[in-house]
């Protein structure tokens, strides 16, 4: 639906001689006429430099270009010009998503839902943005305010369906994804969402399709979606053998399109573990805050240690929080778009202010939390970070979980991450996939040699063996109070922003542990890559 600049409530275009020309704008602009929208807009500044919606007009245009400081300023001229519009909120909070100002952000974000209507497109902007912030029960708000404004919109109805299964509403999220379905049969991401929210059976699946779609799909970033989601539904009825090679066929399909430079992932390890000692014996951030970050490889069980820790009343998750990476990042004015480029911080590290960094996470985590005297950040690739958080942060604490190294390659393997930034490109291929897991073992046991007292390895089959045990040390290693109810995770209902949404709503149990002899035949190449590195299998 095109849709142009939304005009004030109580207020129509003939209030104002210069609103049709705006709204004119508007609609050039969703058509992607950004001149033509840009010449609007100065045509109206030109003879009222001080029209609000004009200048909103202006912040868009600057967003659409990708100068989101630009942006930023009109959008905060738009707003004192033109009074709380929840649009121009909407809008100004995503620019300063875009900038890494998530405090500024959430806040925008929170007083535009509060507003009520903006129109579907602002509505579904909000949703994503509360998504970005780990805040999935405003984000699914604000995507079914927008869906009721447009029903006929697939893409929104698949955004609403996903954050419906971070939500734990399996039934809601079915719904609106075969509603987006229904829309537009080639809606890839509904596909994907589908087999989460429902384990496929003889009577009740999609493979059909999805099979028919695949061969259609000529971008291998869009294919990669029903890969995963027709292997999923595959393993959901016990065909393995099939599930794992049409995962095979898209993780090759897209590792193709994909140029990546292969030395870069071995030599960030070595320069990591350059790090380790640097870090150690130096005063960082302590503002009587004690973060608890939750590391490991990407489906190690981290999520379930964020549930047990979260079962206590005191501990407020941040979720997946990739803020600590990104104020590195911009200490190091870096460019690159992996989770961390270990050059760029070795080149820049003894003029890293690690203790103005770990300030700004603090301040960061307390805002997200509404304040929270402990919080738990649960980024597992934080772990690449481990030396840096414990100079930035020396008060926190690294929860790092391990697990059987082939569980640990598969279960990466069979997980749709992004790829657009190259840091998981890893997960294309299973030889990458376990020199990935070997390298990281390798990083944890020197990180725990070296701070035995801020960093505490946790071996997954013994969470889920004796959740209780473990649960106990680590709460004693975290300076928490402990209570064995805690370790009953399917009574935690706090939404869950990882790809264990589904798994951790049940109890704590051993099926998920050994799933790689499933697979067995096609592991020989991770099983060497082990071998080579001393790593038991």
């Amino acid at each position: 639906m095109t849709r142009g600049l939304p005009t004030r409530p109580g207020h129509t275009p003939h209030d104002d001689p210069f609103d049709p020309l705006v709204v004119r704008g508007g609609e050039k602009l969703d058509r992607g006429d950004v001149a033509g929208a840009y010449d609007d807009a100065r045509s109206v500044l030109r003879q009222a430099n001080k029209h609000g919606p004009a200048h909103f007009l202006m912040a868009r245009i600057a967003a659409r270009r990708g100068a989101f400081e630009d942006a930023r300023k009109l959008g905060e001229i738009a707003v004192t010009l033109g009074g709380a519009r929840a649009d121009h909120l909407a809008h100004l909070a995503f620019c300063q998503l875009k900038l890494g100002r998530h405090t500024a952000a959430k806040d925008l974000a929170v007083r535009a839902l509060a507003l009520g209507d903006s129109g579907p497109e602002f509505q579904a902007l909000l949703g994503a943005i509360f998504h970005a912030l780990a805040d999935y029960v405003r984000a699914a708000e604000a995507l079914q305010a927008a869906t009721r404004a447009d029903p006929n919109n697939d893409m929104v109805l698949a955004d609403l369906g996903l954050v419906r299964i971070l939500c734990g509403d399996t039934t809601g999220a079915r719904t609106a994804l075969e509603q987006a379905l229904r829309l537009n049969p080639r809606n890839v991401r509904a596909y994907g969402g589908l087999s989460e929210a429902r384990a496929a059976t003889p009577a009740d699946n999609a493979i059909e399709e999805m099979a028919s779609l695949i061969d259609s799909m000529e971008d291998p970033f869009r294919a990669i979606h029903l890969h995963h989601a027709l292997a999923r539904e595959l393993e959901s009825l016990g065909n393995y053998e099939r599930s794992f090679g049409i995962l095979t066929q898209g993780k090759e399909r897209l590792s193709s399109a994909i140029t990546v430079d292969e030395a870069a992932d071995w030599a960030m390890y070595r320069q990591l573990t350059n790090f380790i000692d640097a870090s150690a014996g130096v005063r960082g951030c302590d503002r009587g805050t004690r973060p608890i970050f939750v590391v490991g490889m990407p489906r190690s069980g981290t999520t379930v240690v964020e549930r047990i820790m979260t079962n206590c009343g005191g501990v407020v998750s941040i979720g997946e929080s990739g803020r600590f990476a990104e104020l590195v990042k911009h200490a190091c004015a870096s460019r690159s778009p992996r989770f961390v480029d270990a050059s760029e911080v070795e080149r820049e590290w003894q003029r890293l202010d690690l203790v103005g960094l770990g300030h700004e996470y603090v301040c960061h985590g307390s805002a997200m939390t509404e304040r929270s005297p402990c919080f738990l950040d649960k980024m597992p690739l934080n772990f690449l970070l481990a030396p840096l958080i414990l100079r930035a942060l020396p008060q926190a604490r690294i929860v790092w979980l391990v697990r059987h190294p082939l569980d640990t390659v598969v279960g990466n393997f069979r997980q749709l991450f992004e790829f657009q930034s190259l840091t998981y490109v890893y997960s294309l291929n299973l030889q990458d996939c376990a020199r990935y897991t070997a390298e990281s073992m390798r990083l944890a046991r020197a990180m725990v040699t070296r701070h035995p007292n801020q960093v505490r390895l946790v071996q997954y089959e013994e969470l889920i063996r004796d959740p209780i045990a473990t649960g106990r040390m680590l709460f004693e290693f975290c300076g928490l109070a402990w209570r064995d109810e805690y370790a009953q995770i399917e009574r935690n209902q706090l939404p869950v922003g990882s790809a264990s949404a589904m798994q951790v709503r049940e109890p704590i149990h051993l099926r998920y542990a050994g799933r790689w002899r499933r697979y067995a035949a096609r592991l020989d190449g991770a099983k060497a890559v082990f071998d080579r590195h001393a790593i038991d299998w």
